[in-house]
């Protein structure tokens, strides 16, 4: 029996690129509760909060505890909008592939009523929504994009399905030490130059030339000197 072998081309390897989240919360819109004419007027129904958790990349089992971020209670503009108005920063870290497309990275958002931070907690949760920031990088970069994120109803029951207004913006976060230790290795690698002579060494050749042609100055005046044999005979 033969058995042939298939060859899996491997995954194309992932770059991770770090980015400055901004993250507007702006209001919520269409938050109106079937068969409760009184809403208006009902004071714990105006003091919405909106928990913002930082939760990250998607399919990762070992994750950090997600950051949170909590809003004042909304202002109550009446016909089931609310308003907040206010700004979280957050640094995120997306990894893709070459062609620039990210793994998702999600925020999650959960509004309820009356909320107080604290292990008292006895807040109403309204509904949650999900954002992918993954999706919204490229059009984010180039300038502060605005989003409307549908959010889910748990608890009551609302005549459609009432919309959270975002806006977001992302500025990459560059480092240069990188580069910096590339031209460090580049310098340290370099090839010595041959020191050209300094006028030190010529000075110290000098005399050892002078002396040279003194020796050879004398042996020229012994080879020169007369023979005295002849006159001795």
């Amino acid at each position: 029996m033969v058995v042939k072998m298939m060859r899996w081309r491997p995954w194309p390897p992932l770059s991770s690129r770090k980015f400055e989240a901004k993250v507007i919360i702006h209001k919520l819109q269409g938050l109106n509760w079937v068969q409760d004419g009184e809403q208006d007027n009902d004071e714990s129904k105006k003091r919405l909060v909106v928990e913002m958790k930082w939760k990250g990349q998607k399919g990762i089992a070992l994750r950090r505890s997600a950051k949170r971020n909590f809003t004042e209670e909304g202002g109550f503009c009446g016909d089931g909008v609310f308003e907040w108005n206010e700004e979280f920063n957050s640094v995120c870290n997306l990894s893709g592939n070459k062609d620039g497309v990210f793994l998702p990275w999600e925020i999650v958002f959960a509004v309820f009523i009356g909320y107080k931070q604290g292990p008292r907690n006895k807040a109403l949760l309204v509904g949650t929504a999900t954002l992918n920031l993954a999706e919204y990088a490229s059009i984010a970069k180039e300038r502060e994009a605005k989003i409307d994120v549908p959010l889910t109803v748990h608890n009551g029951t609302v005549e459609a399905a009432p919309l959270l207004h975002l806006s977001i913006k992302l500025m990459e976060l560059i480092t240069i030490q990188e580069p910096l230790r590339a031209v460090q290795r580049v310098i340290e690698t370099a090839p010595p130059t041959s020191p050209s002579p300094s006028s030190s060494s010529l000075e110290t050749l000098s005399p050892r030339r002078d002396e040279l042609s003194v020796i050879k100055a004398g042996l020229r005046k012994v080879k020169s000197f007369p023979s005295d044999k002849k006159g001795l005979s």
